[in-house]
Parts: C-alpha cells; sequence; structure tokens
C-alpha cells in the first residue's frame, strides 16, 4: 500500500461489510474453539491490517471495542505500520479505542529500531543478526529508564519457523531451532513467548494440519528439554485457522475474510 492512502475513506456499505464480515469471523473462531474443548480465552483473534485504510482498521476496533475486547491489528512493513500510527494518535476517537499492534512480516535486522516498542508483539524472530539488534536497541532505551521508565520494558518476541522449507519464507530451519534458543538466553531483554509458522499454502485446510501439529510438538519439546515457558502458537490464517486452533494455536491471523481483498 501507498502511504499515503492510508487515510483512503470508505463507504457506509463498506463499514457495514467489514462487521459482518467480522462477525463471521469471530463465529467461527468460537466455534472451533468450543468443538476443540478450549476456552474462549485460550485463542486470540489477530486482524491482518497490512495494505488497508486506517479508516477500515478503525471501523473494526470501534465494532471489536462494541463487544467488550480489545482489538488487535498485525502489519507487516514498518514503513506502513508506523504510518498507520502515527496517523491514528492524532485521531481525536484514538484516546477511546483499545487496541495493540502486532509486527508479522520479516523484519530486517537494519529496521529493527523501527520496530521496538512500538508493537505488543513481534512474530517473527528467525535470525541472531536481529536478536542482537532488537538487544541493542533495548539495551539503549533501559539506560534512559532512569528519567523515562517505560523504556525499560523488554520486548515480547515469537520465533518464526519454516516448516515447509520454502525458499520464499522467511524462518528457521527445523535443524537450527535448539541451538538458536540457546543463544536467544544471552539477550535478556527479549522475552520470548512462543513460536509462528505459514505453511504451504493450500485450498485444503487439512493439508496445513500436519505443520500446525509439527509446530506444537516443537514447542512442547523445548519446554520440556530447556526448561522454558513458550506459550503462545501463532499459525492458521483465512482459509485454515479452524485447523490451527484444534491443534493448538492461541494466536490466529485472519485478513482476508475480516478486510476483504487487498488493493495491491
Amino acid at each position: 500500500m501507498d502511504t499515503n492512502n492510508i487515510n483512503q475513506m470508505i463507504t457506509r456499505a463498506e463499514e457495514d461489510a467489514l462487521r459482518q464480515r467480522f462477525d463471521a469471523v469471530r463465529a467461527r473462531l468460537e466455534g472451533a474453539v468450543a468443538a476443540s474443548g478450549r476456552s474462549a480465552g485460550d485463542v486470540r483473534l489477530v486482524a491482518v491490517s497490512k495494505w488497508h485504510s486506517l479508516p477500515s482498521i478503525v471501523c473494526v476496533a470501534r465494532h471489536w471495542n462494541s463487544l467488550g475486547e480489545k482489538a488487535v491489528f498485525s502489519e507487516n512493513y514498518a514503513q506502513e505500520a508506523l504510518a498507520k500510527q502515527e496517523a491514528l494518535a492524532g485521531m481525536p476517537e484514538a484516546a477511546r479505542l483499545k487496541l495493540e499492534w502486532h509486527f508479522t512480516g520479516h523484519l530486517q535486522s537494519k529496521k529493527a529500531k523501527q520496530v521496538v516498542g512500538g508493537f505488543s508483539l513481534i512474530h517473527t524472530l528467525d535470525t541472531l543478526s536481529l536478536a542482537q539488534n532488537l538487544q541493542k536497541i533495548l539495551e539503549k532505551q533501559a539506560a534512559l529508564a532512569e528519567n523515562h521508565p517505560e523504556l525499560a520494558a523488554k520486548q515480547p518476541v515469537l520465533i518464526q519457523i519454516n516448516l515447509g522449507r520454502e525458499a520464499s519464507k522467511s524462518g528457521l530451519d527445523i535443524k537450527e531451532i535448539e541451538d538458536f534458543f540457546k543463544q536467544l538466553q544471552q539477550f535478556n531483554l527479549l522475552d520470548i513467548q512462543g513460536l509462528m509458522c505459514l505453511p504451504p499454502y493450500s485450498e485444503n485446510a487439512e493439508e496445513s494440519r500436519p505443520y500446525f501439529a509439527a509446530l506444537r510438538q516443537i514447542r512442547d519439546d523445548l519446554q520440556a528439554g530447556l526448561g522454558i515457558k513458550l506459550p503462545h502458537l501463532s499459525m492458521g490464517m483465512s482459509h485454515d485457522f479452524e485447523v490451527a486452533v484444534q491443534e493448538g494455536a492461541t494466536l490466529v491471523r485472519v485478513g482476508t475474510d475480516i478486510f476483504g481483498p487487498r488493493q495491491y
């Protein structure tokens, strides 16, 4: 999306369609959670808002809040995300909205500074160099914490794993995972909260199941072998999140089924 178009207005009909699509996704998620024998609070919906306008995001956030829940949005590109956050901060309604931002795109080490502190959760940590840069930035902020306590917080992150070993996707290879986690122990300002994956795309949601099950097993093995807690599994999108919920997802990332087709 051209960041100059983030404020592109939407019509009343488009607002109605957004609310209807959101309600449909929420009903699907509630049904999947119940069918899996899990509790409602076990799985959070993350609305993937990349390439969608700020008015669309505000419409969804307003409706989401009206249901008594905080709205959670994710972005894939730092420049677009920061432009939206800045524009939102200038809106009179901003203070009344309850929302948080996640980062779900590939993050280059050189752009780490752009996302630290601006996102409640980074889903895509996958290299040691990125971990090092995040740590350095957080250390600099911590040094200022005496006068600015809000800068002392750790950065929550998930580790992205490329289970399908697709060249077009980022993420750790399965063979690298345990060593990577051991190396991460030196970065005390990174709060490692779990794992994330993007399985090879298939219209048949059942074809994603082995990848979701594998991610859960990897998480369980890491917890047992390294004595760490990894509460989150970020997996499942518009076409397959019900299967992901069955396999233990705690965060499902849904874009198209909420916002409609993206304007590339």
